[in-house]
């Protein structure tokens, strides 16, 4: 299976030629091509913060909702550029505003 997949992604063989000479199920190659191909790519910009610190950010806002205090979009797009600030994260954010732009919001909701 290794050998089969390591043909394929130099593009020396087919999925079909492969499946045929290792023996492997052409849909099993193809799924594990496929499952490949998503974990290595990567599109867009990078994160201005790592995972951790994206948690932390999240447990800190979820306690102040907790406690009375409401987090809405804009309490939260300021506070991450403070956060940055804070920590010394290098970052995108418009410091006229003072605050992170829509599409970082967006970005920080899917996770």
């Amino acid at each position: 299976m290794q050998n089969a997949m390591r043909v394929m992604r130099t593009r020396k063989l087919s999925t079909n030629t492969a499946a045929i000479h290792y023996k492997v199920q052409r849909r099993t190659l193809k799924a594990y091509l496929a499952q490949y191909k998503q974990s290595k790519s990567r599109t867009g910009r990078k994160t201005v913060l790592s995972p951790q610190q994206d948690k932390e950010l999240s447990k800190r806002n979820i306690k102040l909702a907790q406690s009375g205090y409401p987090v809405t979009s804009q309490i939260l797009r300021m506070r991450v550029l403070t956060y940055c600030e804070k920590n010394n994260i290098p970052n995108p954010f418009v410091k006229e505003t003072e605050m992170a732009g829509h599409a970082w919001v967006l970005g920080f909701f899917a996770l």
